[in-house]
């Protein structure tokens, strides 16, 4: 569980740095994409984590 927890957290930093990166190069197609799979990212996990907790 923990190792799933660092390996999410350090994709989510890697998807926030290319997001800032692109934000501030105003690319704003490549911001809105960071900050949706960012998202979708932490609604997967934390489902699988609950799912997790509950089975």
């Amino acid at each position: 569980m923990t190792i799933v927890l660092s390996i999410i957290q350090i994709v989510l930093l890697i998807l926030a740095a290319i997001g800032l990166a692109a934000y501030i190069h105003q690319i704003k197609l490549w911001s809105q994409f960071i900050e949706v799979s960012s998202i979708i990212i932490i609604v997967v996990a934390t489902s699988y984590l609950i799912w997790k907790v509950i089975n």
